[in-house]
């Protein structure tokens, strides 16, 4: 397999284990099992198929990268997130992680396929359900 990974270089220590534990979800057959459990996500034209083959095969790299003050946000190939919000709390740190992981994937997609944009502004969006499921495995 080769997975996406997230690469933090950074010296923010909280930041640096969740993103260590976030790539070891991301390695793990469990966390990709439960994803293709559900048929579908609401606002999304990728299916759980396709989100798990993007990240299981693509050998795709997201850089992670600290704003202090500025919200988290993603492209493709960068994750920013405020290193002044981003939590102690590992569960929630891999979540917000694993959600612009997805989100990230999903715009590597679309640059791709020249596919359509895709909006996130509801629960049970790919990201939510995705990012929910790394959390509990956090716990």
């Amino acid at each position: 397999m080769r997975y996406v990974q997230l690469l933090y270089k950074g010296k923010l220590q909280k930041l640096k284990r969740a993103v260590d534990k976030a790539n070891e979800i991301l390695r793990s057959d469990d966390f990709y099992m439960q994803i293709k459990a559900y048929r579908e996500f609401n606002q999304s034209c990728l299916s759980p198929e396709i989100i798990v083959n993007l990240m299981r095969e693509s050998s795709h790299t997201v850089v992670v990268r600290v704003n202090w003050l500025a919200p988290s946000s993603c492209r493709y190939d960068c994750i920013r997130v405020s290193g002044w919000d981003f939590s102690s709390n590992l569960a929630a740190s891999v979540n917000l992680l694993i959600y612009e992981t997805v989100r990230a994937m999903a715009e590597y997609h679309q640059k791709l396929n020249s596919s359509p944009q895709q909006t996130y502004d509801d629960k049970y969006t790919a990201p939510w359900v995705i990012s929910t499921i790394a959390e509990i495995m956090v716990k």
